[in-house]
């Protein structure tokens, strides 16, 4: 490849930087003094090119593999040797035409893509190809990847070696071919914090009042927080909000620090407020700092909820606590269905699942809660008014009234908004 290809993508609140021919990749800029956070898309060959230690992997946030392996040339975990030589062989103008037809899945759906080929040379590919022959050497550092794309139809990386080279990581199939859409992974599974923060920072005074879920959360960890023998230290609270959990903590004696990417003029005694974001405002803090740290209805909206918990494991005295309230997968099925737009959300054991060695889980509850309106618009309604509805900006009038229509009513004809909740809590060992 080269960027030419990847030139339409774009993310609001991101810069797109574009990496390609690995016989360069030694020449990888550190653009870690540029940006709080990065997330690393990684493509086909891209991927075992991004699974070492990169320079800016302190502001790593997710890493996506789409369509490859870190072991790209495998007979079982990746493109089978004698594939890979073949491919090899064949570099020439003519024998990429072909390659480009088997990666996007057949001669008419290569067409758009061949508008804007790459235009590389045949020594440069074959020096870039040549580079992958060579294994890394045994024990060489790998980073971790925190979601893998398996395409199903994949003509290139085979499905069932990439299947097998993610079976401890949590992937996600597309019924497609080698060549994805780009866009369309990056609008799903980069979250755009920018908007996040634009929503919720417009629903402020209504959020409350519609509620009522994120609430009896809030109460609940409250009652299990307060509970708490807590040792020295501060108490973070990750997406504060309105106050909603912050408010109901007994803090005698001790500092809330309370962060949310939206401003806020909160104001709780012995509280600070800063406005940041939380997943990359925690590398700041000491180790061993903090009493707790506790989060209502947030971490969902994280790139990597993973090292946002390795970082508060660091940053936990011992003996202290991580609070977490989030929601599960299929919650809010009912607008997914209608929308076609959901968070890519784990089930209640994916999210004890992250938590890394050191936290150790004390208590977890999980449940459903099924709120009713008279109107499919009155379920809209509600997600405005808690900002909720913060995935997507290219909204219009035409997607709202299809997603009207196809809003389900239940058995009681009513239209329900069902959310999963999940609540767990770990301490510092």
């Amino acid at each position: 490849m080269d960027a030419d290809v990847f030139s339409a993508l774009h993310r609001p609140g991101y810069d797109v930087a574009v990496v390609w021919d690995y016989a360069e990749a030694g020449k990888l800029p550190d653009f870690g003094n540029d940006y709080d956070e990065i997330c690393v898309v990684a493509w086909s060959l891209g991927v075992a090119a991004a699974s070492v230690p990169l320079p800016f992997e302190n502001k790593v946030t997710r890493r996506i593999a789409i369509a490859g392996t870190p072991n790209p040339v495998d007979d079982n975990e990746g493109i089978p040797r004698a594939l890979f030589e073949a491919t090899r062989k064949a570099v020439s103008a003519q024998g990429m035409v072909r390659f480009y037809r088997r990666m996007a899945g057949g001669a008419s759906a290569a067409a758009p893509f061949m508008t804007k080929a790459p235009r590389r040379t045949i020594e440069s590919l074959c020096a870039e190809l040549d580079v992958f022959l060579t294994p890394l050497p045994a024990g060489a550092p790998t980073a971790r990847w925190d979601m893998a794309i398996i395409t199903g139809r994949d003509a290139i990386f085979p499905a069932a070696n990439q299947r097998r080279a993610w079976r401890h990581t949590p992937t996600i199939e597309l019924d497609s071919p080698h060549l994805v859409d780009f866009q369309a992974i990056i609008d799903r599974f980069i979250v755009d914090k920018d908007y996040a923060g634009e929503r919720f920072a417009h629903r402020r005074a209504s959020y409350e009042a519609a509620a009522p879920v994120q609430t009896e959360m809030c109460e609940l960890m409250a009652r299990f927080i307060n509970s708490q023998s807590l040792p020295e230290g501060e108490i973070v609270e990750a997406g504060c909000g309105t106050g909603l959990l912050s408010r109901r903590l007994d803090h005698s004696g001790r500092n809330l620090l309370l962060w949310d990417i939206a401003d806020s003029d909160i104001a709780i005694p012995g509280a600070r407020f800063r406005q940041c974001d939380a997943e990359t405002a925690i590398r700041e803090l000491a180790d061993n700092s903090v009493a707790a740290v506790v989060s209502a209805s947030t971490v969902q909206w994280f790139n990597s909820p993973v090292r946002f918990f390795e970082n508060c494991r660091r940053v936990l005295r011992p003996g202290g606590i991580l609070s977490i309230g989030t929601y599960t997968a299929g919650n809010l099925g009912e607008v997914a269905a209608a929308t076609g737009v959901s968070l890519e959300l784990p089930s209640p054991e994916g999210w004890a699942g992250m938590l890394p060695d050191g936290l150790e889980l004390i208590d977890m509850r999980s449940y459903r809660r099924r709120l009713t309106f008279d109107s499919a618009a009155g379920v809209f309604r509600h997600l405005s008014a808690t900002g909720v509805n913060s995935l997507n900006r290219e909204r219009s009038a035409a997607t709202l009234r299809h997603a009207l229509a196809a809003m389900p009513c239940g058995a009681d004809g009513l239209f329900g908004a069902t959310y999963h909740p999940c609540i767990f809590h770990a301490i510092k060992r």
